[in-house]
């Protein structure tokens, strides 16, 4: 995507699932279930994290929000190899005239 000189790309990081209930709040399940998804048998909808790569000029810059510091020791083991593959990704990607920072950020 373009907005005025720079070029915006995603690159989805993973997925995982969150309690249906608690990211809808008051709206009732009936509702939710068929306007996003039914949930799985525990009501856990799929959700998705992603990363924003912002270009311009001669410039880069890699945007990650985060899931927080609250992770399991697995959900973390699996974080760390998905930020391993996105780091070979971005090695591939990103182009010799950008400027190592990029790199060094990810």
């Amino acid at each position: 995507m373009k907005l005025g000189k720079y070029s915006v790309k995603v690159l989805e990081a993973g997925r995982f699932g969150l309690d249906g209930g608690a990211m809808f709040g008051v709206v009732p399940k009936p509702l939710w279930s068929k306007a996003y998804h039914p949930g799985d048998e525990v009501n856990r909808i799929p959700m998705s994290t992603r990363l924003l790569i912002i270009e311009w000029d001669d410039r880069c810059m890699l945007v990650d929000t985060g899931n927080g510091t609250k992770l399991s020791p697995k959900y973390r083991k699996s974080t760390q190899l998905i930020r391993a593959i996105l780091r070979y990704m971005l090695l591939s990607l990103v182009s010799e005239s950008l400027p190592m920072q990029l790199l060094t950020l990810c």
